[in-house]
């Protein structure tokens, strides 16, 4: 729904990868347990970005993209979000 949104509104889509995903529930666990709404809203914003920074034209580098900036691992304490540092990144 929300990516429905952000395209009917000519906005960059956002994809939660996998790596993520403990910032992303926490955010969405936030508002209704200590009444902070302001994290779920940062969250979306870095996902955002990320999403912002790949070209998506050709799936197969796409996945070599995600896969250099350890989109795919498994979320843990010790493994984070790695940023695409500009477009140049998109090719390896």
């Amino acid at each position: 729904m929300m990516n429905a949104e952000l395209v009917a509104a000519c906005v960059c889509r956002i994809i939660i990868p996998s790596v993520y995903k403990n910032e992303y529930i926490a955010s969405l666990k936030l508002p209704s347990n200590h009444k902070d709404p302001a994290v779920f809203p940062r969250v979306m914003d870095v996902d955002q970005d990320f999403v912002s920074r790949i070209d998506f034209i050709d799936p197969v580098s796409v996945r070599h993209i995600l896969e250099r900036w350890i989109a795919f691992e498994r979320y843990a304490d010790t493994v984070k979000l790695m940023m695409p540092s500009n477009f140049n990144d998109n090719y390896i």
